[in-house]
């Protein structure tokens, strides 16, 4: 057990099919007097902003709405978004912050409404952080894990956070992942760290996931997945958030499959919205390891759902980890279905492995980074980004430079774990 467990508060949550009709009611319990709600064309389109506008005017607030948000959500939509709410702010007396979508809507309506309380002119740069490596080239220098400025919460709008895919949990957590993409050369995911970017308020409804498509729930569905394994194995373990990544974990194995195959299953999907509610208030207590560390490079690199670059690297890294966490995997195989009582842990978290990544195949996210669109010559920027990712601080086996280029080298082709004609042609 570790030394030390640190529970951090979590938001007022609301887990149920239509809560989302709270919305309006809950702005004015906060003093709101006009709701800023920033979401994507996407949702724009399906009806889904138009359905939460309505909910918030019942209750007589009028709605700006913001919907400029892009997938992996650039250090320009924030500035944007900003610049918006700050010209709002100026004209009302009290704005509220509604972040409505998936997990780049979440992190750039936190990123936003932390840069508009700081002021005009402030710039999303100066409140991230920005980890470089240490002189031996493979540690991090840990002067550099803090931001240049700590962000005034003073002004800060409250926030409602409303979720409409089951992947990030982002609503859960005060942080914000943005990617830097002022040099074209080099785009970069940056961490925003800041309790005032904590939603107030979450809205869990079920019933806003059924129309997401195929190929992006299973990309969030292994999301939650990986959450919950990184939880349940990084080096901050605990019987605490054990407990709760392991639910978190089953919930993906029985309804993963479901709500890709049928994905108006609105008990699988409010299964799956509570297994990434879970797998996100797990994760907040026992930290994620080297999978994001490593997928996050990818997914900024090129342009791909997070979710996919995390399905990609999973299996090399439960690999990669086993030595260090047999037990846990094998756990893990019981929650699968694939134990065999009799075999080492060691067998079982091999079994384990297969499972997961048979799990990867059948929901259609089972792509090399060559299918991503990666290349032998992409894999030494990747490995400095990943040295450089927070998420590996708490890896529970702490890679070298060369085994994060293996293991990126390993993850451009392999025929059984991206086999051609996988279920992915069809979604």
């Amino acid at each position: 057990m570790a030394g030390r467990i640190v529970v951090r508060s979590l938001p007022e949550a609301y887990i149920q099919v239509n809560c989302v009709k709270r919305a309006g009611k809950a702005l004015k319990g906060m003093g709101v007097s006009h709701a800023f709600v920033i979401t994507d064309p996407g949702l724009v389109k399906a009806g889904i902003a138009d359905k939460v506008v309505k909910a918030i005017e019942k209750a007589s607030l009028p709605v700006t709405l913001f919907d400029g948000v892009v997938p992996n959500p650039t250090v320009e939509v924030v500035h944007a978004g900003a610049k918006k709410l700050q010209e709002l702010a100026a004209s009302t007396k009290r704005v509220g912050v509604v972040t409505l979508g998936g997990g780049s809507s979440m992190d750039a309506g936190k990123a936003i409404a932390m840069l508009a309380g700081q002021g005009p002119g402030a710039s999303i740069l100066d409140y991230v952080i920005c980890p470089a490596l240490g002189d031996d080239g493979e540690s991090m220098d840990r002067r550099s894990l803090m931001p240049k400025k700590l962000p005034n919460p003073t002004n800060v709008p409250p926030i409602i956070a409303i979720p409409t895919t089951s992947g990030t949990a982002s609503e859960t957590n005060g942080a914000a992942v943005v990617t830097d993409t002022t040099d074209p050369n080099k785009h970069r995911k940056l961490i925003l760290i800041a309790e005032a970017c904590k939603a107030k308020l979450i809205l869990m409804d079920a019933g806003l996931t059924v129309g997401v498509p195929r190929y992006p729930t299973a990309t969030c569905g292994m999301d939650v997945l990986t959450h919950a394994l990184e939880a349940f194995t990084s080096n901050m373990i605990n019987p605490y958030s054990d407990s709760i990544a392991k639910r978190a974990i089953e919930l993906v194995a029985e309804n993963l499959r479901t709500v890709v195959n049928n994905p108006s299953d609105l008990e699988a999907r409010a299964n799956m919205h509570l297994a990434s509610h879970m797998a996100g208030v797990a994760f907040n207590i026992s930290a994620l390891g080297i999978c994001h560390a490593m997928g996050h490079p990818l997914s900024a690199l090129f342009h791909q759902p997070h979710g996919q670059t995390l399905a990609t690297m999973l299996p090399h890294i439960m690999r990669f980890n086993l030595d260090a966490r047999e037990e846990q995997y094998a756990e893990v195989a019981r929650i699968f279905g694939v134990y065999t009582a009799g075999k080492s842990d060691e067998e079982n978290a091999r079994a384990a492995i297969d499972a997961i990544a048979q799990l990867s195949i059948d929901v259609g996210t089972a792509k090399s980074i060559r299918d991503l669109g990666g290349s032998e010559q992409d894999i030494p920027q990747l490995v400095t980004q990943a040295l450089t990712d927070l998420s590996m601080l708490t890896t529970p086996v702490m890679p070298s430079a060369d085994e994060v280029a293996e293991l990126y080298a390993a993850a451009l082709d392999d025929d059984t774990l991206y086999p051609r004609n996988a279920q992915r042609s069809r979604l």
